[in-house]
């Protein structure tokens, strides 16, 4: 008779997002990550929302560093030239996650994709559709717009 006296352990990651609140928009994050003035969170607070961020998405920080409250603001921030596509569109990546984080928006809830007033993709999904669009080097000026533009819509910028 043999008798197994070994040990096994299993690990599962529980993300924890903040309180349910309303989505923001870019602005809203540019000055949340810009340091200046009134902030409404601590910094831990903002580097939790990045590490959050990075769990769930493939494009931070792999394809585009966003580790730091300075390469977050970065990403946020297009400067006076306004970017090219797709760093319009890692921006509202960025400033959708950071929503999703701090509770603006669930994993599961529902977009209306196609602007017919149905709800019909979940949020994950919609922001798994638009990374892969991201990552992908023969994507399009216009297929990165179009996914930009859908993104815009979730947090209430408009198209």
């Amino acid at each position: 008779m043999r008798i197994d006296a070994g040990v096994a352990t299993d690990t599962v990651k529980v993300l924890i997002t903040g309180d349910p609140s309303k989505p923001r928009g870019p602005g809203y994050w540019q000055h949340q990550y810009s340091g200046n003035g009134q902030i409404d969170f601590t910094n831990a607070r903002l580097l939790c929302y990045l590490e959050i961020t990075a769990f769930v998405s493939d494009v931070f920080n792999e394809a585009r560093d966003a580790s730091t409250l300075a390469k977050a603001y970065d990403v946020i921030f297009l400067g006076g030239n306004g970017g090219d596509e797709r760093q319009k569109l890692d921006r509202q990546l960025l400033v959708n996650w950071l929503n999703f984080a701090n509770g603006g928006i669930e994993w599961g809830e529902m977009i209306d994709t196609d602007n017919n007033g149905s709800l019909d993709t979940a949020f994950a999904d919609v922001m798994a559709n638009a990374e892969a669009v991201r990552l992908n080097p023969a994507s399009t000026e216009a297929q990165l717009r179009a996914q930009r533009q859908l993104l815009q819509t979730i947090h209430g910028e408009g198209a």
